[in-house]
């Protein structure tokens, strides 16, 4: 799947604009489905602004439950991609994708 996913030369140009660095963390499972094909093209989006992007992977077993604010429809449902970026002397959540 990491072969077939690719970005645009002008969605290259947008990563590679990003002047903030952007952490994402990504609970994901390799018995997803779902997740085999969206994490690659998050990959190919990291790899085209690798200094101001930071990529974390975390497994998620599908027996365990996520935290409330991460479930959609009340489900543990995987990818889910949570984006930080730095402010002062902590983090702040940018956007969570379920």
């Amino acid at each position: 799947m990491y072969d077939a996913a690719w970005l645009s030369e002008r969605q290259r140009e947008l990563v590679a604009g990003f002047v903030r660095k952007v952490r994402t963390l990504v609970f994901s499972g390799v018995w997803c489905g779902d997740c085999a094909q969206q994490c690659p093209l998050i990959q190919r989006i990291v790899e085209a602004n690798p200094e101001k992007m930071d990529l974390r992977f975390f497994a998620h077993a599908p027996e365990e439950e996520l935290d409330p604010d991460l479930r959609m429809n009340g489900g543990s449902r995987v990818p889910v991609f949570s984006s930080f970026r730095k402010m002062g002397g902590g983090a702040a959540l940018l956007e969570t994708a379920l």
